[in-house]
């Protein structure tokens, strides 16, 4: 055996292990080497989730201080060519635990051990290099018989109920067979793109009845297919091992519902709740008219009175709809609740739907303010029709200070804006764009003194008539140029 230099050390041992479904531990045969300088043991534990490793001590003739280095790594030949699990060098002593868990149980992993003088670099390219198979077979086996179809609405169904339209749109039903249910945990189910990017679509809980599983609220557009991946029962991870075939390749767009995109709800709507038995009037102030129950509910009107007052104010009564006509309750002794969607219609509806409602704009940019589903849409125009870009979550106006229906243009911008709270605090926005007298679009609000979030983003009515944005959302907006077109709908 060559004597080793003071330019480098670097012997290495490749092992690869595996965990059963049980836990239990097994390794291949491993290369020893009769030298105080070489690394001929190498050993692996399992505490939890977290391998450790440990190996033999490695003098240098010349007495310089050796450290170690380790890769690991699956579903390769190497760490380069291989799925990365963890890499450390550095090491003092000889032995190691890794930070990370392991993704996967009943699944191989390989992994090196290389020694090398302090102040040089691990040399991966002279390790000593073993082809270790992979683990014989399983008792079990993998889904088979793996189908994915996928179904459109044929018409635009209840309309005046959004949400139940959108749960129809793009349904994906996938199923699988298994020989015997009882031996496995969960199914997980997984989409893959074109370029080969997973996500996790559900998780199926194994049962004897449950061998399928549909996805009413797909969003994403492509093409992809599907694969279900089994986990046994008594292993933490899903089995990669037993990992069905994909299924064929599924075009995935919202079908067109015709004259539905005309129904799409133009208006969010509220209702007062009474929070105990509470009289209705006549007018604000009036003649009794009925009783109005604890816990039930009468559909608001959008007057409210009186009709002015400050700005962190709130009116005094609320008209509502009640017998045929109309009448009034007193603000507090109601809560005030909204009725949107959190579903939304696929983008290629929406795209018909705004192109279906002729709306220009003086930009190559449009953007559309759903209410009732409390989404920003960004659109730009390509070949002469709009094409939707961007999607964004959004809070609108509340009940007396509304973001009002209607067609603008953004008309200019102003990076930050402090404002004073009732209780005196100072709070600030950034990234304001303009688009209506005071309406704006802007980020989450801030207090001045701590730079904390005074409000967030929960898709809810709850402004004071602006268009509240996540940070990066108002910052896309912000560059957006005047003139603009900001349909309210």
């Amino acid at each position: 055996m060559k004597k080793i230099t003071k330019k480098l050390l670097s012997i290495l041992l490749v092992v690869t292990m595996c965990v059963t479904s049980l836990g239990v531990v097994s390794f291949a045969e491993t290369t020893s080497v009769a030298t105080s300088t070489t690394i001929d043991t190498a050993n692996y534990s399992l505490t939890g989730k977290h391998p450790s490793f440990k190996w033999n001590t490695v003098t240098l003739e010349s007495g310089d201080d050796v450290l170690y280095a380790i890769h690991c790594w699956s579903n390769g030949s190497s760490y380069s060519t291989g799925k990365k699990f963890f890499s450390k060098s550095g090491i003092t002593n000889t032995k190691y635990t890794a930070a990370k868990s392991l993704n996967y149980i009943d699944f191989p992993y390989s992994y090196q051990v290389c020694a090398y003088a302090d102040g040089e670099s691990p040399d991966w390219s002279t390790a000593i290099t073993r082809t270790i198979s992979l683990p014989g077979e399983m008792s079990i086996a993998a889904p088979t018989n793996v189908t994915a179809k996928i179904t459109y609405p044929s018409k635009a169904n209840n309309t005046s109920k959004l949400g139940e339209i959108v749960q129809q749109d793009n349904t994906v039903t996938v199923s699988w067979d298994v020989e015997d249910s009882s031996q496995y945990d969960r199914f997980e189910i997984y989409r893959v793109n074109a370029s080969g990017n997973r996500t996790l679509a559900s998780t199926v809980k194994a049962s004897a009845s449950k061998t399928h599983y549909s996805d009413k609220h797909q969003s994403a557009q492509g093409t992809f297919q599907f694969v279900v991946s089994a986990c046994p029962k008594g292993s933490l991870y899903p089995c990669i091992l037993l990992e069905s075939e994909p299924t064929q390749s599924l075009e995935i767009k919202a079908k067109c519902l015709c004259k539905g995109v005309e129904d799409i709800p133009k208006n969010l709507y509220w209702t007062a709740k009474a929070k105990k038995n509470i009289s209705i009037y006549k007018s604000a102030g009036g003649k009794k008219i009925g009783t109005l129950k604890k816990g039930k509910s009468l559909e608001c009107t959008w007057k409210f009175a009186p009709t002015t007052f400050g700005f962190w104010e709130e009116p005094s009564w609320v008209q509502v709809k009640y017998n045929g006509g109309k009448a009034w309750l007193k603000w507090s002794q109601v809560k005030m609740c909204w009725h949107i969607t959190y579903n939304d219609f696929a983008w290629s509806v929406k795209e018909d739907f705004i192109n279906s409602e002729d709306i220009g704009s003086s930009t190559n940019y449009l953007i559309w303010i759903s209410r009732h589903a409390q989404r920003t849409n960004v659109f730009h125009k390509e070949g002469g029709k709009w094409k939707l870009i961007k999607v964004y979550d959004c809070n609108t106006g509340n009940y007396y200070q509304p973001l009002k229906g209607g067609k603008y243009s953004i008309t200019g911008h102003e990076f930050k804006k402090i404002k004073e709270h009732r209780n005196g605090r100072l709070y600030y926005f950034t990234y304001s764009t303009k688009f209506k007298g005071s309406g704006t679009f802007h980020t989450r609000c801030r207090w001045v003194d701590t730079g904390n979030l005074r409000n967030s983003i929960k898709r809810h009515p709850t402004t004071k008539g602006c268009c509240r944005l996540y940070d990066a959302a108002a910052k896309y907006v912000y560059n957006l140029p005047a003139g603009t077109r900001v349909y309210i709908h």
